[in-house]
């Protein structure tokens, strides 16, 4: 009984976890959006912003986003295929 409610207790977890992962991209994705079009202007005679700028105010969040998704991805299927067996430490590394 006590194995089962450790199991269910860090199911919970983590799915929480998976919850807040998923907030976090969609917020990284909407940082994303406004970038794309400011690069595209950035070499043009009227930039809103230049490269510099542009590289200063996003700066890594592409990275940053290809990370979180990636391990969003990994821990995704690992949460919805829950089982007593699912390791995950090494998502984590």
């Amino acid at each position: 009984v006590e194995a089962g409610k450790g199991l269910e207790m860090r199911k919970l977890v983590l799915s929480g976890f998976l919850a807040s992962e998923e907030i976090y991209i969609n917020q990284l994705e909407a940082l994303l959006l406004p970038m794309k079009p400011l690069k595209a202007t950035a070499t043009t005679s009227q930039p809103v912003l230049t490269i510099q700028q542009i590289e200063t105010i996003f700066y890594k969040i592409q990275d940053i986003y290809e990370i979180h998704k990636e391990f969003y991805d990994n821990l995704c299927p690992k949460v919805q295929q829950w089982d007593s067996q699912v390791t995950m430490g090494h998502l984590f590394q």
